[in-house]
């Protein structure tokens, strides 16, 4: 799927969380009918590191307040998540 194509079907939905929508990018959209989509951390992707995150369940804001994860977060995103 094509990057402005996904952002275009996600605008569908309700928008993301403000701390989601800067510190991650909407890759696809998860394989099954429960119109979730999969991130990737900026974060983590500027050192070839990056995962794939669904999003449900504050995985992306678990994934921001772990030092393990994301070892790359800035202490004051991390402090806001």
């Amino acid at each position: 799927m094509v990057e402005s194509e996904a952002s275009t079907l996600a605008q569908k939905g309700c928008p993301p969380p403000q701390i989601v929508a800067k510190n991650f990018h909407q890759t696809g959209k998860v394989n099954n009918k429960s119109n979730r989509w999969y991130y990737e951390c900026i974060h983590c992707s500027t050192n070839g590191t990056s995962s794939r995150i669904e999003g449900r369940d504050n995985n992306h804001i678990r994934h921001l307040t772990d030092p393990v994860r994301c070892p790359n977060v800035p202490p004051t995103v991390r402090n806001a998540a």
